[in-house]
């Protein structure tokens, strides 16, 4: 069987929404996906530049952080989006989570506060090139092979193929 997407298709006002400014603050989430919650972080530079993935860790004011929530269990996305200038990233919030409980992470300074850069190689993740269109897309797994939560194991030239 082979995977096709519409290129037609539009979402709706009820299957996305943008989250309220409390559930951003307090819960970490900026949209809704058919009911999922995402958290959506903009970057201005390639994923290649650090192969990794940036949390807010502290805050100059002391105020509660991305990292904060993620811990203690507040914030309420379910799936990361990270747009990086050449693709997208797609990872579970258990695996961000997982990586900060087990020190998986190295502390950068960052703006106003510190940074917690998780590598992408130590997360599982889907990245999608921007060049992809939906006719052909071409999502990457992580190089965890250990993982056997994804089967599917193709070559970039498979995909093209369908």
């Amino acid at each position: 069987m082979t995977t096709s997407f519409r290129l037609d298709f539009v979402f709706s006002q009820a299957e996305f929404a943008e989250a309220t400014p409390c559930q951003d603050r307090k819960q970490g989430v900026d949209y809704f996906l058919a009911g999922l919650p995402i958290a959506y972080r903009k970057r201005r530079f390639p994923v290649n530049r650090f192969d990794d993935l940036a949390l807010r860790y502290s805050r100059e004011t002391g105020n509660k952080t991305e990292c904060d929530k993620l811990m203690d269990g507040s914030c309420m996305a379910k799936l990361y989006v990270f747009e990086f200038q050449d693709c997208w990233v797609l990872c579970p919030t258990s695996e961000l989570v997982q990586c900060l409980r087990n020190r998986r992470y190295v502390l950068h300074n960052g703006p106003d506060g510190e940074m917690a850069c998780i590598k992408l190689q130590d997360v599982i993740h889907f990245l999608f090139e921007k060049d992809a269109t939906f006719a052909n897309p071409k999502p990457q797994t992580s190089t965890m092979e250990h993982d056997s939560r994804f089967d599917d194991r193709r070559t970039e030239n498979e995909w093209q193929k369908g």
